[in-house]
């Protein structure tokens, strides 16, 4: 059997295009999630990875015990296993953070503009972070799973050190690209990477051509 992992880094759509890291082994009855995550780690020493998070018929991400095994949750053979509980949301933010570094090189002779991209942009970490890293919990753990805008935009403005600012261009932009997702990725077998891969697409990152499939069985190689 074998399941693919999506890492933190791969919700950025600057990364996208590069195969996903996977897991083999013979029967998910007795191999539980935790030797998942230690199976993944010794391939991806650099990739940072907590909990592992599984897409439900709702659209929802449930949280995967290390303790169960990989057969307990009925996962599939070729599934791909999530590192956030709301990778929609990280891609969202992830493409509007490139959106607003690519202004700031674009204004790089306006220090004013300059400065206000780059608060905009810190602004976009610190909601990463939070979705990343849980902000202020002190178990670190990521936040629950957020199926509307103003869910996150509401969580965000208590999980941190400080609430997260965003300007009214990138809720709009959010909202948009839920939007999208829904009308054009929803279905697809890995919605999250080909999603991924539009907004790459969008940013001039790779060409419309390029194959969105980030689990093609001849890409054995990380990248």
């Amino acid at each position: 059997m074998r399941l693919y992992i999506r890492n933190k880094v791969k919700y950025d759509p600057s990364n996208a295009g590069k195969p996903l890291v996977f897991v083999e082994f013979p029967d998910p009855r007795v191999f539980s999630v935790g030797q998942v995550k230690e199976e993944f780690k010794k391939k991806a020493r650099a990739a940072k990875i907590d909990s592992l998070y599984f897409h439900q018929d709702d659209g929802s991400y449930e949280v995967l015990a290390d303790d169960r095994t990989v057969g307990f949750y009925n996962i599939q053979n070729n599934a791909v296993l999530e590192t956030t509980s709301n990778p929609l949301w990280a891609v969202a933010i992830y493409y509007r953070l490139r959106e607003v570094e690519r202004d700031a090189a674009n204004h790089a002779d306006d220090p004013r503009a300059g400065r206000g991209l780059e608060q905009s942009s810190i602004q976009k970490y610190m909601a990463l972070g939070i979705l990343f890293n849980g902000g202020n919990n002190p178990e670190r753990q990521q936040p629950p799973y957020f199926e509307e805008l103003d869910q996150l935009f509401e969580h965000l403005q208590t999980a941190g050190k400080k609430p997260v600012h965003m300007s009214q261009k990138t809720l709009d932009t959010l909202q948009q690209l839920k939007d999208e997702f829904e009308q054009n990725d929803v279905h697809e077998r890995d919605s999250i990477g080909r999603f991924v891969h539009r907004q790459a697409v969008k940013l001039g990152l790779i060409s419309k051509e390029s194959n969105g499939d980030t689990c093609n069985e001849d890409q054995h190689k990380w990248r």
